[in-house]
């Protein structure tokens, strides 16, 4: 993706992280605010799915899910404020 992007002369970086964890979007956000200045638009591609029944999965599977699903971006909000949020599912 980042080679492509570069060819339509757009500034990308890699960082690479656990999005459940909240001191690493922490860095990732200070990482993005000190090589472009500012946050315009957020992308929200993060999720994990299964194949099966809910009742096949254990309780850490489930939580993991959760985790990375819904409760992610709760480690983001609170960290940058007035500006466009894009959701995107491959779910």
């Amino acid at each position: 993706v980042q080679t492509e992007l570069e060819t339509y002369h757009v500034a990308t970086r890699i960082f690479s992280g656990d999005i459940t964890d909240y001191d690493t979007c922490r860095k990732l956000i200070d990482f993005t605010l000190t090589e472009f200045g500012r946050i315009d638009v957020l992308i929200n591609n993060a999720g994990v799915g299964f194949r099966g029944s809910v009742d096949e999965l254990s309780e850490e599977a489930i939580r993991s899910i959760y985790n990375i699903n819904i409760f992610s971006i709760n480690n983001v909000l609170p960290i940058i404020n007035n500006i466009h949020i894009l959701y995107l599912s491959g779910i």
